[in-house]
């Protein structure tokens, strides 16, 4: 019985033994299912990480379509700015001909006014020498008027 015993004892501690291989090997397994999953946190990270950044670029990518919209609306309308003002040029160049022919022909009225004028007094002072001969006129025809009632009454 001390050998049965013994036997039992022996057999009793191979399956330790055999127990202690399994956990030993199942705590291996088990270590390497949490590095494995832990790199697969890590990868799961990046990946999410790389989504983020694939969000980002695409709100970049966004707002540089926008900011290019934006640059062209700004250059379309800087382009009709730009013509509009040549055409406001081209007006004010065309209104500033026109004032400087009306200012032309504004002096040559005042020219014409003048020699208008100058003619005026001229016809002025011819009126007042006609005037003055008038009446010299009439004081002769006045005297003669007189001389002949003189006459018709001597001689009546």
């Amino acid at each position: 019985m001390a050998h049965q015993v013994s036997e039992e004892k022996m057999q009793y501690d191979r399956i330790l033994e055999d127990k202690e291989k399994c956990i030993v090997s199942t705590l291996g397994v088990v270590n390497d299912l949490l590095q494995y999953m832990t790199g697969l946190d890590y990868v799961r990270d990046m990946i999410i990480d790389a989504g983020d950044q694939a969000n980002m670029i695409q709100n970049v990518a966004a707002s540089s379509e926008e900011m290019t919209a934006a640059t062209e609306d700004i250059s379309s309308c800087v382009q009709v700015s730009s013509e509009n003002m040549r055409t406001a040029k081209g007006e004010t160049d065309q209104a500033l001909d026109k004032v400087e022919k009306t200012f032309a022909a504004v002096e040559e009225n005042m020219n014409q006014i003048d020699g208008v004028k100058d003619i005026m007094d001229e016809v002025r002072d011819e009126t007042v020498k006609i005037n003055e001969l008038v009446n010299v006129i009439k004081s002769v025809a006045d005297q003669t008027n007189l001389l002949s009632l003189n006459a018709s009454i001597e001689a009546a």
